[in-house]
C-alpha cells in the first residue's frame, strides 16, 4: 500500500486563525521499502558514510517497571526525562510561519546553537516573510534563512539569543530505540509524542535517499521538528508522515554533515516582502 508523504504544513487563508485547510502539496510514496541498517543511512549529500553513523548502544534496556516519573505517564518511562525536562526540551522547539503569496504555512524548528534554528526546506521555501515564535508566544526576529539544495533541510539565523540548543546525537538511531517527536501539529500548541524507531527505508522522493521511520505520532505542522533520543539529543528531523500518522525523518548524520559543510546551506531564502 502506498504511503502519503505530505508537506506537513498548515495552510491558513487570511488571518492566522481564519479558515484552516491542509495543503494539497502531497505526494504518494511507495510502501516502506526493505529496512536498511542505520549505518547505511549516514549519508553525506546522498552518499553512505559509515564514519558518521551510529556506533554506540542506544542505552540499557529499560526495566519493565517504570523508573522515571513523567508528566506523560508510562509511555515516557523509557526516556530519561521528567516533566521539567520535557518542558525544557519543548522550549527549544519553535513554531515557524512562512508567509507566501498563497497563504501562511506553519511548521516546526529546533535550536542547534544560540542563533540557529533547523527546519525543513519545504517549510520556508518561497517565503516572502518568515516568523519564528517561542513556545510562550514570543516572536524572534529572523536575520536570514538558507536552505540545502540536495535535501529537505534549512536553517534560520537570528540576532537574538535563542533558547538552550539541543545536542546532536553522534550517529543515527538504532532500530527499536526509544525516541520522542516534538513539534506544533496543526499549528497549535507544542506537543510531544513518544515511540520507537521502526526502521530505515529508501524514499526515492527524498533527496538524500535514506529516511528513518518511527512510531511517533506527527501531523501537519510537525515538519522541521526534532526526533530526540532518551537523553534529549537530536537523532532525526521530521519531514513527512505516513498514512497512519507516524513519522518519516532525516537522520542526524545527514544533518550534521550539512551543518559542518560551509556549502551545506548555500541557497538563500528571501525574507523580504515582495
Amino acid at each position: 500500500m502506498a504511503e502519503r508523504r505530505c508537506a506537513a504544513r498548515l495552510l491558513v487563508t487570511g488571518a492566522i486563525l481564519a479558515g484552516v485547510l491542509t495543503t494539497s502539496a502531497c505526494a504518494v510514496l511507495p510502501a516502506m521499502g526493505p529496512a536498511v541498517p542505520p549505518e547505511a543511512a549516514g549519508s553525506t549529500l546522498g552518499a553512505p558514510d559509515p564514519a558518521t553513523s551510529a556506533t554506540e548502544s542506544p542505552g540499557p534496556t529499560p526495566s519493565p517497571t517504570p523508573t522515571t516519573t513523567s508528566l506523560f505517564g508510562d509511555t515516557y518511562a523509557a526516556l530519561d526525562a521528567d516533566s521539567t525536562t520535557i518542558e525544557r526540551w519543548e522550549a527549544s522547539v519553535l513554531r515557524i510561519r512562512s508567509v507566501t503569496c498563497t497563504g501562511v504555512y506553519t511548521g516546526s524548528g529546533f535550536v542547534v546553537d544560540p542563533h540557529t534554528v533547523v527546519t525543513n526546506q519545504h517549510v520556508v521555501n518561497g517565503a516572502s516573510l518568515i516568523q519564528v515564535d517561542t513556545v510562550d508566544g514570543r516572536e524572534i526576529k529572523v536575520k536570514d534563512v538558507s536552505q540545502a539544495s540536495d535535501i529537505d533541510l534549512a536553517v534560520i539565523h537570528t540576532d537574538a539569543t535563542l533558547p538552550v540548543p539541543f545536542p546532536l546525537a553522534p550517529g543515527n538511531a538504532a532500530i527499536g530505540q526509544h525516541v520522542a517527536a516534538i513539534g506544533y501539529p496543526l499549528g497549535g500548541p507544542v506537543f510531544t509524542s513518544t515511540g520507537t524507531v521502526e526502521g530505515w527505508f529508501v524514499d526515492t522522493q527524498l533527496k538524500g535517499g535514506f529516511a528513518m521511520r518511527s512510531s511517533t505520532a506527527v501531523d501537519h505542522g510537525n515538519s522541521g521538528g526534532p526526533i530526540l533520543d532518551r537523553h534529549g539529543a537530536v537523532v532525526a528531523v521530521v519531514y513527512a508522515k505516513s498514512g497512519d500518522g507516524t513519522a518519516g525523518s532525516i537522520g542526524v548524520s545527514v544533518l550534521s554533515a550539512h551543518l559542518a559543510n560551509a556549502n551545506g546551506f548555500a541557497t538563500p531564502v528571501s525574507c523580504s516582502p515582495s
